[in-house]
């Protein structure tokens, strides 16, 4: 990877052919980049930490809800939204990987060629549910949504709520990492 002045070289504006760091150079300069903004800012990041922190917590919350709905659905789905759906890493998640220091995925879902999820496996999902994308926990299928209204509506409500509450969260913590390294 080339450096200018320490700082990875990286596009300065979305690549047209590959806007999510699909391409594995891509997203390792990325993900370099996001590294020596937090290793350069680090003794002003303690409140974007927080953030982040209190972002894990409320996913880590929601997290046996989507076990026990992915355990009732998903084996005898016919279309799995892994196999499906482009599901791929945001900024967001990136900086939430990054500031919570979760390991990086090796790069995104899908890569140049790729018409299933590269971290589908025999049983499900490899990746642990914090180093997911976004997308991979909010998202309830038509099957799931349907389950989760009719055993339970008062928590499905609950559910709604705080999925509202953690997109917030990542907002923030987006804008504030911007805002700090970007001062």
């Amino acid at each position: 990877m080339a450096y200018v002045n320490d700082l990875p070289c990286v596009s300065a504006g979305p690549d047209i052919g590959d806007p999510t760091w699909k391409r594995p150079a891509l997203w390792r300069a990325a993900n370099a980049a996001l590294d020596y903004l937090i290793d350069r800012h680090a003794d002003s990041l303690g409140p974007v930490r927080s953030v982040a922190q209190e972002l894990r917590d409320g996913l880590l919350c929601l997290f046996p809800t989507l076990d026990s709905l992915c355990e009732r659905t998903c084996p005898e789905c016919q279309t799995p939204c892994c196999r499906v759906a482009d599901a791929r890493f945001d900024l967001r998640d990136l900086i939430f990987i990054h500031l919570v220091g979760i390991a990086v995925p090796p790069g995104q879902p899908r890569s140049d060629g790729n018409s299933v999820c590269r971290y589908l496996g025999p049983h499900g999902c490899l990746l642990p549910r914090l180093s997911r994308p976004w997308i991979c926990t909010w998202y309830l299928c038509p099957q799931q949504k349907r389950l989760f209204v009719q055993s339970d509506p008062y928590r499905f409500a609950q559910f709604k709520a705080s999925i509202g509450r953690i997109k917030l969260c990542r907002k923030q913590l987006e804008d504030d990492f911007i805002y700090v390294v970007g001062a």
